[in-house]
């Protein structure tokens, strides 16, 4: 497919986020941290009449889900048991520290990013390849999403859109994080 590189107006996710979904910037929606919420007049994608909106199920943590609800109160659901047309966003952690260390209800496991950084800040080859397997574990959902809009027999009328969190150090110009 066609490839578009776009920049959010933020390197703070609940921004980024409230800026992707309602087209509006900083300055107009007013989400700055993780516990804000778009304000209720401000339009997004979750707001549309014509269409069902949901989050996944899978990879979204409380910032989203629960106590801090960008866009008020969202269901969650699979792909698959979406109706069409339908806007359904799944936050995948792929790229995100700690590299290794999320589930699939988006919960971090043993260690937090900076817990992470932390015990594996030496080992630069280390943090490389649990990068790239956590890269390479977006890319596998991100198909398995393309492979679910087949079945579901509407993957050619579909819009998808994905994005990546932030890049990363690992090591170059010796920095980390």
């Amino acid at each position: 497919g066609k490839t578009y590189q776009t920049v959010a107006a933020s390197h703070h996710t609940p921004t980024a986020f409230a800026t992707m979904l309602s087209g509006l910037a900083p300055t107009e929606h007013g989400v700055y941290g993780f516990s804000q919420r778009l304000p209720a007049d401000r339009p997004h994608l979750f707001a549309l009449d014509s269409h069902t909106s949901a989050f996944s199920k899978r990879y979204l943590n409380g910032w989203l889900a629960e106590e801090q609800r960008i866009f008020g109160e969202q269901p969650r659901e699979e792909l698959a048991e979406m109706t069409p047309p339908f806007v359904w966003v799944n936050r995948h952690y792929g790229g995100h520290a700690p590299y290794d260390g999320f589930t699939d209800d988006g919960e971090k496991g043993e260690l937090n990013a900076k817990e992470y950084f932390l015990e594996h800040a030496g080992d630069t080859e280390r943090l490389r390849s649990d990068y790239r397997a956590s890269v390479d574990d977006f890319i596998d959902d991100v198909e398995a999403t393309i492979e679910t809009l087949e079945a579901m027999g509407i993957r050619e009328e579909t819009l998808l859109v994905v994005a990546s969190d932030h890049g990363e150090l690992l090591g170059e110009t010796g920095q980390i994080g």
